[in-house]
């Protein structure tokens, strides 16, 4: 069975080579854990081989589409001096999945973790409360961002956006995309610092696993090359 949902670089830098000497290599103090940094930042993109592709899934496979255009970026600054970086995407594809929460499932929901071993990527959702069930659909058709109903109904966003940010969406990238949601209840087990703005889902150690979900999230986004520009502004003045 299949889901149809349709919606919403870094340039290189040049090898640089001088025949009078051979540039050392230089270790730099108090870096070591640079690499480490960068990956909870950035996202990866690992390969089909890589994945699990094989693996029994217990929900339907789910197709997104999209296309987005590529064109001359050119970035304005503050001053509006406008810079050319080249060829890119026009913007960042987005797209809102709804995943109903498992039959069999009695307990009451505390949280749930969302994760996309593609991109080394999760998402920690808490869950929250709405005012009234029968304004439920409506508050979350309305948000733009991931979110975890009382109910159990989970709202995914997905992003291909090349950072990290779990509190918004998950990271995807074109192609395949294995996905597993874990449902969690009542915490056993806290962390010693706790940040109470956090919640459970990024609190709790310890909480029992009520059941997992998991399924194939296949983007689909056709990339042409179009005639044009776009700029897009880099001033960030509060």
């Amino acid at each position: 069975m299949f889901i149809f949902l349709s919606s919403c670089n870094v340039p290189k830098t040049p090898d640089f080579k001088t025949p009078d000497y051979k540039i050392p290599e230089v270790k730099v103090p108090g870096l070591s854990g640079y690499d480490d940094i960068l990956k909870t930042l950035f996202t990866c993109n690992k390969s089909d081989q890589e994945l699990n592709l094989d693996s029994p899934r217990n929900e339907a496979d789910i197709i997104v589409q999209d296309t987005i255009e590529n064109k001359e970026i050119i970035e304005v600054n503050c001053d509006q001096v406008k810079t050319s970086t080249g060829i890119g995407p026009v913007r960042y594809f987005d797209q809102v999945i709804d995943l109903q929460p498992p039959a069999d499932l009695s307990e009451v929901i505390n949280y749930v973790v969302i994760e996309n071993p593609r991109t080394c990527s999760e998402q920690r959702l808490n869950t929250v409360k709405l005012n009234s069930d029968k304004n439920d659909p409506i508050i979350m058709s309305q948000l733009n961002q991931s979110f975890l109903s009382e109910t159990g109904v989970v709202k995914i966003a997905v992003s291909d956006f090349n950072i990290k940010l779990s509190q918004m969406f998950l990271n995807v990238k074109d192609g395949k995309n294995v996905i597993s949601v874990k449902y969690y209840g009542k915490c056993s087990q806290y962390s010693d610092i706790k940040n109470v703005k956090s919640g459970d889902a990024y609190n709790c150690l310890y909480a029992n696993l009520l059941a997992t979900k998991s399924f194939l999230l296949t983007v689909e986004i056709n990339r042409p090359t179009v005639d044009g520009s776009q700029e897009k502004s880099i001033c960030y003045k509060k």
